[in-house]
């Protein structure tokens, strides 16, 4: 092209003159490159019906020849002159030749955008000198989905692979048809997030009943050859998770506030605020209470919202604590969150947008610990002349004073608000107030303040519980005096009958399960044994009292001393549902295993800074799933009645079959249906 005016000036002159192109219109920007514009009169020439069959029949072919072309002509000429006619005021005015992008109303709306990523660029920071690696929408800060971003990482060599598939299997190798449909791909994308796919409960309680009446099909077909051994098979599970304990595999969930009529019993609580010294806020409750409002960055939010509400507290106490929660990996409370569900990943920063759900924002453990984080910063900005306050950050704590000596605050290994909520309860006395009250929606803080608070050199403790029209004061003080020794075995009780980490007996809640204690008061001892520290030996001595404490929640007549022989009874004589017997001693002991972890290790330790750290695999759980439901078999895998052999009814069962073997005789489950010689 450089040589092109010295070696062919003619060419050179045509170019310039723009005449390697055609124009179709009057208008600018319209001008088409020669081979297209002869594809689009092909178009016309060919007309709706198209040319696919003319060369086919050679009288189609040459009538279409002769007279198709003159056709289109006209067609087009027609339509034309119709445009003309449609248009004869337009003709009489000044023709407007230019391209739309010119006209004013399109370039407003260009220099708008622009403006506008222009701001958010300034408002928000430069994405592009972000470092932390993740991938993310310029202006709503919202993080992608780990999956979308492997898409983006390997969707490039992704499509390089399937097209050397292509072209080998389809070119080269010609294993495959050229027209065979192409799979689509199903990537998680920005739009098309990756959705977890979970079974329905009808499909789980449709499959659950399938196996049980295959199960009691099979031993029905078993027990005509064999003696059934009942004490045996009322020793194992059905399936591979108890009934009574798990929802299909995972933790039954429960009611645990269902405990909290129980302990109002020894202490009512009122409706009119007590006077304190000191409040102690689970910064998780109240940032769930504290809606955004008209709150439109999270700056917004922690000066007009959270702070405002933190301040106004401090009108009524002089000290006040915000605990927050710790989210840690592979933590044993990530199957109770998992029940809320998911929400959208947002980077919190201070003019970052705040998303229009806010429930859904605080489902995320990320989007909170960064939001904890940044309030905890914030809270340190409240000025010395509105009181003391102290926020956790982390393991650590921040002041909004001068203060240093935190050694019985920090470092911190605790993980929840709850246990910690305590420990800055200690502190609190420690420096002299004597008068604290807790603010939380958790039942399970009530449990462990009771529990613990004869170790606090307190005269009142206080639970701010519920909100709006629920909200009552309760004095955790006259409880924990007025439960006495009780209070003692509190914490293994509410682990034992059902929390956030520990499951809960199907169709038997807290109310059932204390009406038990009281009848059955012996087994306060062993509640108290796994409420501090207990090891897997104490576990093994306290199981046969836990066992006829279960036996007497689930049927209060009963004389079953063993849960066993309580499941055979209750199945068999009073016809109870598979859900509604009680779990299997094996079972049970695992159940008691996970809650002495979460009672005495977790809880026990609320006044503990540094509390030591136990692996939970040796008490009941398993990181590759929820938890250990039993060490035995189930019924299907371990009853003898169910053995079957597979041999062949000509050879006969020798020596080598697994009846003989067992000393058993065949059945019609075996493959030899039972008709074999063994003479």
């Amino acid at each position: 092209m450089d040589c092109l005016e010295t070696e062919v000036p003619v060419i050179a002159a045509e170019l310039k003159n723009g005449n390697f192109v055609v124009n179709k219109t009057n208008g600018a920007f319209s001008s088409l490159p020669i081979d297209q514009a002869h594809e689009q009169h092909n178009k016309i020439v060919k007309g709706d019906g198209g040319a696919i069959g003319l060369t086919e029949s050679s009288t189609q072919l040459l009538r279409w020849m002769v007279s198709g072309l003159e056709m289109s002509r006209i067609i087009n000429d027609f339509e034309l002159s119709q445009e003309l006619v449609r248009n004869i005021a337009k003709q009489e005015e000044k023709e407007d030749l230019r391209h739309h992008e010119q006209m004013k109303g399109v370039q407003n709306t260009f220099w708008n955008q622009v403006n506008l990523v222009c701001s958010t660029i300034k408002e928000m920071g430069n994405s592009f000198t972000d470092q932390t690696g993740d991938l993310f929408v310029l202006d709503t800060r919202d993080i992608a989905d780990s999956k979308v971003v492997e898409t983006v990482r390997t969707i490039e060599q992704l499509s390089k692979d399937q097209y050397e598939q292509f072209a080998t299997k389809r070119l080269h190798e010609r294993t495959t048809s050229l027209f065979d449909t192409i799979q689509k791909n199903k990537l998680p994308l920005f739009s098309s997030p990756p959705a977890t796919k979970e079974k329905s409960s009808d499909k789980l309680k449709i499959a659950s009943l399938k196996s049980n009446c295959s199960l009691f099909s099979r031993l029905y077909v078993s027990c005509q050859v064999r003696d059934g051994d009942l004490e045996g098979f009322f020793s194992h599970e059905n399936q591979s998770f108890p009934p009574s304990l798990s929802q299909y595999g995972k933790l039954r969930s429960g009611s645990k506030s269902d405990l909290l009529p129980c302990l109002e019993k020894n202490g009512p609580g009122q409706a009119q605020r007590p006077s304190v010294e000191a409040l102690l806020l689970d910064g998780t409750a109240i940032v769930n209470m504290l809606k955004p409002r008209a709150s439109k960055t999270f700056q917004e939010y922690s000066e007009t919202v959270f702070l405002p509400y933190v301040i106004n507290q401090l009108r009524n106490v002089k000290r006040v604590d915000v605990v927050w929660d710790r989210y840690l990996p592979g933590s044993l409370k990530n199957s109770a969150r998992s029940k809320r569900g998911k929400g959208i990943r947002r980077r919190v920063k201070v003019n970052t947008r705040i998303p229009g759900d806010w429930t859904a924002f605080l489902r995320v453990d990320e989007n909170k610990e960064e939001l904890f984080l940044y309030l905890a910063e914030q809270l340190t900005t409240i000025g010395t002349d509105h009181g003391e306050v102290v926020s956790t950050r982390h393991e650590t704590v921040v002041f909004n004073n001068d203060r240093t000596d935190a050694t019985d605050l920090s470092p911190c290994g605790h993980e929840e608000a709850d246990t910690r909520l305590l420990l800055h309860a200690a502190d609190a006395a420690r420096r002299g107030y004597t008068k604290v009250m807790v603010r939380t929606v958790d039942t399970d803080v009530v449990v462990i303040t009771v529990a613990k608070y004869q170790y606090i050199s307190l005269s009142e403790l206080w639970i701010e519980f519920g909100v709006g029209k629920n909200l009552n004061y309760l004095p955790e003080h006259d409880i924990s005096r007025s439960v006495g020794e009780k209070s003692q075995a509190l914490l293994a009780f509410h682990a034992f009958t059902g929390c956030d980490q520990t499951s809960s007996f199907a169709h038997y809640g807290k109310k059932t399960a204390w009406a038990a204690w009281s009848a059955f008061d012996d087994v306060t001892a062993a509640f108290q044994a796994l409420s501090y520290a207990p090891t897997v030996d104490v576990v093994d001595e306290v199981m046969p009292i836990l066992e006829r404490s279960v036996t007497i929640m689930y049927d209060r007549p009963s004389i079953c001393m063993k849960v066993n022989d309580a499941r055979r009874d209750l199945f068999t004589r009073k016809w109870r549902d598979i859900e509604a017997i009680p779990p299997t001693s094996d079972a049970l002991r695992q159940h008691v295993k996970r809650s002495s972890y979460q009672a005495g290790h977790c809880w026990g330790n609320s006044l503990v800074p540094s509390p030591p750290f136990l692996c939970p695999s040796q008490w009941g759980w398993v990181k590759v799933a929820t938890d250990t439901w039993m060490t035995f078999p189930h019924s299907s895998q371990s009853c003898q009645e169910l053995l079957k052999c597979g041999c062949k009814i000509k050879k006969g069962c020798t020596g080598r079959c697994k009846c003989v073997k067992a000393e058993l005789p065949c059945t019609a489950l075996c493959n030899c249906a039972g008709q074999c010689d063994r003479e």
